[in-house]
């Protein structure tokens, strides 16, 4: 499939195309080379008024596809635009991309389109590598080449290859990401595609100059341009002029680096790409600091800096700091030059760390599709050399009835001889079995390993996400008090914000520290007489606050004196995570209702909320599955990690409980939390 936008000549998905774009600037660059400055000034003022029109262009594409898709039924038709649409987004918006090709991967898994299923996952495991987690953007890429290999999809195929090569890449694996690359660009050349082959000879061109091959890469990156000039395209133009400009540097061979770099930010500023801009400055400001231009170099590296800070490009913004201490240094401005190598070091710091953690995740994720892979190996071979002895054994049989038919004199012999093929035909029935018994055995353990790791990308989304992102902001909030850049107004108007996200992130720490103690078999129920009030009227305070904020009230009708038999620590973590689900999908203004009833042996804990509610479906999702599930958002935007659903019903039948969930869609919902009665209880009161 050609993910690139292709229409008719009246179509409106014309008036964008990369290609063109970076052939007029090609030709434009040639140009002003043999013509006056004075009227290199007119042609640049030309392409200024020029270029807009295909920045709109691109918009329009975007927002053709999007009015398709819209519009569209779903089917393999819409998995089709929102692929093309994803392709688009991904080197321009990345969450916005990830949103719809996650669409197209449901659709197409809903729709059994392999097609579609496998280009979706590979671009998704590009938007995942883009955002730098390795180990989902390998799992995706390699499982998109294993679907593009099996339905011959080989432009996909070399796509996938590029996203694996670039992993390798990341792991500074150069010899293995050449492998990739190479077989990429070896199948663009069989389809004739110019972006599979100008993307991989690039990439070539790039890992050549990284491992100081600098004349091979030279010969590739020509190769670029060849292949640009022979199929009228410069897509790459920009970035093919980035890796000759490194491979001038590496030579030493200043002055034709800066030129080289220049044309290059040329293109990539008027292409509206960020990014690839920011990593031009940077290295332009480096060739000028080496050149002994420091006041271009510290103007340029200034600019790289507004945009990677903007953007938040930390990898160009570290160059970028390093560069600008140096630049600094060599002016005499050792202040600045402090504060910017301060300011390297700390990021770096920061971007070590996660780069191992996702070089360990990748690395993990590499191992267990290996291990995958070798188990099913074995299980194949195995299975075969049982095929090929059974197929022994009945051959054997088959000349041994045929030669009791024959030969009539050894019609005893021949009895006995059968008798024996009896026997071991029977044990190797028995063998059969044993062979079936210990495939349950193992499909058993692959589900177990499935659920594993399900619960695994699961937990490591709420450390990464959910429980640091309250943290950080809170950091954040406190470094600008302690650096005196918060004003007293500023912080009370956030205050309410910090207040939920810290109520929210003692609710997720407690939940998983308790989903934790559950894994390992940590819980002691100790189950004790407790009165209703006591265990409920704590869990109700701790959420006045927030409760507040939402101008949510409680209305609280229990019976006084109402003894329960239940483990008083284990029932308020049950009693926190009911109230903050029914505080997280209550409306504002709304109201929580909080009461009591009795039967002859149990006390009937109800906690009913009027906010949005659930359908009969979410009810039996969420209650008929005994893993973790996603959680939706709240009312307010709160987010939830799931972990204290899964962890309540865990909990409930330790203390000889049930629960029953009933909910309708924008109504609200009622938890009925039924406990063993410890005595006989007074009657009803507002308490």
């Amino acid at each position: 499939m050609d993910y690139a936008i292709k229409a008719d000549s009246d179509s409106p998905l014309l008036l964008y195309n990369p290609l063109i774009i970076c052939n007029l600037f090609s030709n434009i660059h040639e140009i002003t080379l043999l013509i006056p400055s004075m009227y290199r000034t007119f042609i640049f003022l030309i392409v200024i008024v020029i270029i807009p029109n295909f920045t709109d262009a691109r918009q329009k594409n975007t927002d053709s596809l999007k009015q398709v898709i819209r519009q569209q039924p779903n089917g393999s038709l819409k998995i089709d635009a929102l692929n093309k649409l994803t392709f688009l987004l991904r080197e321009l918006d990345l969450e916005e991309a990830l949103s719809y090709g996650e669409t197209a991967e449901k659709m197409a898994v809903e729709f059994q389109d392999s097609l579609g299923l496998g280009r979706a996952m590979g671009n998704i495991g590009w938007i995942y590598y883009r955002l730098g987690k390795w180990e989902p953007a390998f799992r995706y890429s390699r499982t998109a080449y294993t679907i593009g290999v099996s339905q011959g999809d080989y432009r996909e195929v070399a796509m996938v290859l590029n996203n694996l090569g670039a992993l390798y890449y990341q792991q500074k694996n150069y010899i293995e990401a050449l492998k990739k690359f190479k077989e990429a660009y070896g199948l663009g050349l069989q389809l004739n595609d110019p972006y599979v082959k100008i993307r991989s000879v690039n990439n070539i061109a790039l890992n050549f100059s990284l491992i100081g091959e600098l004349d091979s890469a030279m010969v590739y990156a020509l190769e670029a341009l060849k292949v640009n000039e022979q199929d009228g395209s410069h897509y790459f133009y920009s970035f093919t002029n980035r890796v000759i400009g490194d491979i001038h540097m590496g030579k030493g061979e200043l002055s034709k680096a800066i030129d080289t770099y220049k044309h290059s930010l040329e293109v990539s500023s008027h292409q509206k790409l960020k990014s690839f801009e920011t990593s031009v400055l940077h290295r332009l400001g480096n060739a000028y600091l080496k050149n002994g231009e420091i006041s271009k170099s510290i103007q340029v590296l200034e600019r790289g800096l507004e945009l990677a800070r903007s953007n938040s490009f930390r990898d160009e913004l570290l160059q970028i700091y390093k560069n600008l201490a140096k630049a600094y240094e060599e002016s005499g401005d050792i202040q600045k030059a402090f504060i910017y190598q301060k300011s390297y070091i700390e990021l770096n710091q920061e971007l070590d760390s996660e780069s191992d953690m996702n070089r360990l995740a990748l690395v993990q994720g590499m191992f267990e599709v290996e291990k995958s892979e070798t188990e099913l190996l074995y299980l194949k071979s195995e299975n075969e050399l049982k095929a090929i002895k059974l197929e022994s054994v009945e051959k054997t049989v088959f000349f041994m009835t045929l030669a009791a038919v024959v030969f009539v004199i050894f019609l005893i012999w021949l009895f006995i001889l059968n008798r024996k093929a009896e026997v071991t035909n029977i044990n190797l029935k028995q063998e059969q079995v044993k062979v079936n018994l210990q495939k349950k055995e193992l499909e058993i353990k692959s589900l177990e390993l499935q659920d594993a790791n399900t619960t695994k990308n699961s937990l490591f989304s709420i450390l990464g996400h959910d429980l640091r992102a309250p943290v950080a902001q809170l950091k954040g909030v406190l470094d600008l008090i302690h650096q005196k850049e918060l004003s007293k107004e500023e912080f009370e108007s956030i205050s309410n914000t910090l207040k939920r996200d810290v109520d929210a992130l003692f609710v997720n720490l407690d939940n998983l520290l308790n989903w934790s103690r559950t894994q390992l078999d940590g819980f002691r129920v100790n189950m004790a007489e407790l009165e209703v009030s006591e265990v409920i009227l704590p869990c109700l305070n701790l959420f006045q606050y927030q409760a507040s904020t939402k101008n949510v009230s409680f209305k609280i009708l229990i019976q006084e004196n109402a003894l329960i038999m239940a483990d008083k620590d284990l029932l308020q973590v049950v009693l926190r995570n009911f109230i903050s689900n029914a505080l997280k999908f209550s409306k504002k203004g709304g109201v929580i209702a909080v009461f009591t009833e009795e039967t002859a042996l149990n006390t009937i804990l109800k906690i009913q909320d009027y906010g949005i509610g659930m359908t009969k479906e979410q009810v039996e999702a969420i209650t008929g599955v005994d893993m973790l599930m996603k959680s939706s958002m709240g009312t307010e935007q709160e987010r939830g990690t799931g972990l204290g659903l899964l962890l309540c019903k865990k909990i409930i039948p330790m203390m000889d409980g049930a629960m029953e969930i009933q909910s309708e869609k924008g109504k609200g919902t009622l938890i009925t939390l039924t406990l063993r009665k410890s005595t006989i209880t007074l009657p009803a009161q507002v308490v």
